[in-house]
C-alpha cells in the first residue's frame, strides 16, 4: 500500500464517483487544494483526503476523507490509517498542526488510533456557499 500525491487530471473522476456512491454531494475540484493524497495498491485506488493550509497560523484543515465503495473492506480499512499516517507526517515535516472534524465514531476511533484529540463535541459544522 502506498500513498502519493492527488492528481487532478487522473483521479478526480474516480473519486467524484466514490462521493455519488457515498450518498454525499461530490467536492468541486475548484473547492479541493493542491495539497491531496491517494492511497492505492496494484492498481485499486483506496481512499483520498485533502489539507487546506491556513497561512499565516501553522494549522492545516483535513478534510474530506473519502473512501471507494467498491474496494475490498479490509484493504480499504489498512488504507485509511496508512493515509492518516501519511497525512500526519507530512503535517510534521510541514510545521503544521491538523485540525478536521467527524461525524462517524469509527473514523473518530481511526484519528484518534493516528494522533488526533478531540476537541469540541456536538458541534454543527456550517459553511456559506455564494
Amino acid at each position: 500500500m502506498r500513498v502519493r500525491q492527488f492528481q487532478f487530471q487522473t483521479d478526480y473522476e474516480d473519486v467524484k464517483s466514490w462521493w455519488e456512491s457515498h450518498g454525499w454531494e461530490p467536492q468541486r475540484k475548484e473547492t479541493l487544494p493542491q495539497i491531496g493524497l491517494l492511497a492505492e495498491d496494484n492498481g485499486i485506488k483506496f481512499c483520498a483526503v485533502w489539507l487546506y493550509p491556513s497561512p499565516p497560523t501553522p494549522m492545516a484543515w483535513l478534510e474530506f476523507l473519502v473512501t471507494n465503495p467498491k474496494s475490498p473492506i479490509r484493504q480499504r480499512a489498512m488504507a485509511v490509517k496508512k493515509i492518516l499516517r501519511s497525512a500526519g507526517e507530512l503535517a510534521d515535516s510541514s510545521g503544521l498542526i491538523l485540525f478536521t472534524s467527524l461525524k462517524s465514531k469509527s473514523l473518530i476511533r481511526e484519528y484518534s488510533r493516528a494522533g488526533f484529540i478531540e476537541t469540541d463535541t456536538g458541534m454543527t459544522n456550517m459553511v456559506r456557499v455564494k
